[in-house]
């Protein structure tokens, strides 16, 4: 009986003592002084959140900075030929490629393991970063972990692996929202648990105005497991022109920051798909991910994107951006210059003094392609059709005489 007791005293002495017990009570005011629970059980558990306070070290996100470039695994050339796509790629100003690695369709893990490799070797030799994403149907959620983890502990046979991985929520088989919402964030934390606090993870969303396909998204529980919020705000599919795309865009970022409860979260915007967007919508497409400061956007996907695409979407980047507008100024100034001279000659033209020292200055001239311009040929041939009646007349006269 006396053991009996003695057990259960203990169990309850080691709940209490727990960190999990302390989780929801407030932190000390001293981080730096243990408990006697913390040197039991060895530290404060940490909890499957976006705080980085609650981090070892600041997770690396650049990965999602700057302009990115999407390959799925349908395009078949840049499968065929990763180091051709990577500098293509690269020369047009791209860093980070979001590269799929499988899908629930699929029947493996891995699509196609050495172009992957290929793709790790050839972007991080030019710099660039690959962020592995993989799309889950939420029906199988040991499959969805499985490959979601295949993708982030690869290792090419050089020990290269991925910069971050990406989880494409898009998949409507579970047609209950209530229950597909549960799936989604406990296949989420059950990859955040695995992967680690310091290994950068991002949820490539629905549209956050559009998603007819899934309202009632849990965008609050998503961002505290995520790092980067990557939303689809697919503007080729609802807007057009500078202002609207402008607008929309800006309209995605806002909605995120407030569903989210942070203003602070960072985000990539995907704009649609590249052969659909104008050179004018990319225009208003980049102005607003500018004016918002969010770290990236990218256009779907790499095949369909043009030259033109590229150049637009390559004022993500500062410098280019202030580069264009000062070429923009000087342009439009030799513009004004050049106005200015031509209103200056007109005028100078149009006064009788002038246009008899053009006249005079005529005279003598051998021919007509001699002169300068096509008035100072008309003018030639004027003073030589006058001398010529002149000529006549006096001809008549004599004869008359």
């Amino acid at each position: 009986m006396h053991l009996k007791r003695a057990a259960a005293l203990i169990v309850v002495l080691t709940l209490a003592a727990s960190p999990a017990y302390e989780k929801d009570k407030p932190r000390r005011s001293k981080p730096h002084a243990l408990s006697w629970q913390e040197v039991l059980f060895g530290g404060l558990a940490r909890s499957a959140s976006r705080d980085t306070a609650s981090r070892a070290e600041p997770v690396d996100l650049a990965a999602y900075e700057g302009l990115g470039s999407w390959i799925d695994i349908f395009n078949a050339k840049p499968w065929a030929n990763p180091k051709g796509a990577v500098r293509t790629m690269a020369k047009r100003g791209a860093k980070t490629i979001f590269l799929q690695t499988s899908t629930y369709g699929q029947s493996g893990g891995m699509y196609d393991e050495g172009a992957a490799s290929a793709f790790l070797h050839h972007a991080h030799k030019r710099g660039m970063k690959v962020v592995a994403w993989y799309v889950p149907s939420f029906t199988q959620q040991k499959i969805d972990l499985r490959r979601s983890l295949r993708a982030i502990d690869f290792r090419s046979p050089s020990g290269e692996r991925f910069d971050s991985f990406g989880l494409d929520i898009e998949a409507t088989h579970v047609d209950n929202i209530s229950v597909r919402n549960d799936r989604l964030i406990a296949l989420s934390k059950r990859i955040r648990k695995t992967a680690g606090l310091s290994y950068p993870l991002s949820a490539i969303t629905p549209d956050p105005i559009a998603s007819s396909y899934w309202p009632s998204f849990p965008w609050k529980r998503t961002a505290k497991i995520y790092d980067v919020i990557v939303p689809m705000g697919y503007f080729t599919f609802r807007a057009s022109g500078f202002e609207e795309v402008r607008d929309y865009t800006a309209d995605n970022i806002r909605m995120i920051r407030r569903e989210t409860g942070d203003e602070d979260v960072p985000i990539h915007v995907i704009g649609g798909i590249a052969d659909d967007a104008g050179p004018v919508d990319l225009k208003g497409f980049v102005k607003a991910n500018r004016e918002h400061e969010v770290m990236g956007a990218s256009l779907y996907d790499y095949p369909i994107t043009s030259r033109r695409s590229w150049y637009e979407m390559r004022a993500l980047d500062a410098s280019v951006a202030q580069r264009r507008r000062e070429e923009a100024r000087e342009e439009e100034r030799e513009a004004k210059e050049k106005k200015r001279e031509e209103k200056v000659e007109r005028k100078a033209e149009a006064e009788p003094g002038e246009a008899r020292k053009r006249v005079r200055s005529l005279k003598g001239s051998r021919s007509p392609s001699s002169s300068a311009s096509r008035r100072d040929s008309r003018w030639s041939a004027d003073q030589r059709e006058r001398e010529h009646r002149r000529l006549r007349t006096r001809d008549r006269q004599r004869r008359r005489s």
